[in-house]
Parts: structure tokens; sequence; C-alpha cells
């Protein structure tokens, strides 16, 4: 099984901490559980939703969204990806992965609701303070399973995007 930790409101945050990462289970977490986001510090799971392949014999069974919040801090206000819902009511949860059990290879955010395709990119910064340089990673898109919520869901669907090595390719 496959969870997407996401917090639930970006500035609660602190240097080191990601916002959105991924992990492999056989058991489902529970609403209370005490998890990481890169730090020492922790969080704890406010909400867990289920999402369901849409085609029989997918890869990964389910995938859980479980929304965290540091422990002793109640989530106040709208959350992130509710007020991104309200900007982009179509967005969709994408993560690239290269093989089941692996660390995702990249985690974004779809705001039409399509998923990736093609060769992966990531942002790199330039000598400008906001300024970012593309870089193309040695990653392209080989099919895409998509998982839709059982229930009401921030993102129209979570994509996972099978990804195989560029140096595949050019071999076969």
């Amino acid at each position: 099984m496959l969870i997407i930790f996401q917090v639930c409101q970006d500035d609660a945050a602190q240097a080191g901490e990601l916002l959105v990462r991924e992990g492999w289970t056989k058991q489902p977490p529970l609403v209370g559980d005490i998890v990481s986001m890169g730090t020492e510090r922790h969080w704890t799971i406010v909400r867990l939703m289920e999402f369901e392949p849409i085609a029989e014999f997918q890869v990964v069974e389910s995938v859980l969204l479980a929304h965290v919040s540091p422990i002793g801090i109640s989530p106040k206000g709208q959350w992130t990806c509710e007020q991104a819902k309200e900007l982009f009511p179509l967005q969709s949860l994408e993560v690239a992965l290269s093989a089941k059990g692996q660390p995702a290879l990249e985690i974004s955010y779809g705001i039409e609701g399509l998923p990736l395709v093609g060769q992966l990119f990531t942002a790199e910064p330039t000598a400008h303070p906001t300024a970012m340089r593309s870089v193309m990673l040695p990653w392209m898109v080989d099919r895409i399973e998509k998982y839709v919520s059982v229930s009401e869901s921030p993102y129209t669907a979570i994509h996972l995007c099978w990804c195989v090595a560029m140096k595949e390719i050019v071999a076969a």
C-alpha cells in the first residue's frame, strides 16, 4: 500500500521538513499515528483518505492520503490543499515511481487533473533569488495508473506515473 503524507498547512513546516512525502506499508496507518516529515519533530495523522484504482490488476492495490499536523498544533483555518482546490478544482496528485516499494522520483500537482507524461524535469536554483532553471531528469513516464477517492477529496485523482530510466529506452 502506498501512503502519501501531506501537511495540512504548508506554513506549519519548518526548515528541512517536507510538505509531501510517500511511504510504503502493508498495514494502513490510523488517525493519531505519529510520523516524520523529514526532521526529528513529530507529526500526527489528522485525516486519512482512501483512493482506489479505476482498473483491475493495478500494481498498487490502494493509495492512502494522510494529512498530518505537528504534534500539539491543531490545524486552524483553511488547509493548503483546500485553498488550492478553490483555485484549481481539477487538481490531481502525481507520484512518479520507478518500482513498487521504491522511493518516489517526484511528487507533484497537476492543476488540470492530467497525469505526468514524457520525460521528468526538476528545477534548480540560479544566481537570481527567485529564478529557477529547468533540469531534465533521466526518467521517462512509461505507464500511468489512476486512483480515485472513495470520499470527498481535494484531488480529482492520484496518478501513479511508472517511469523507466532513459538508458533503458535507448537500449530497447
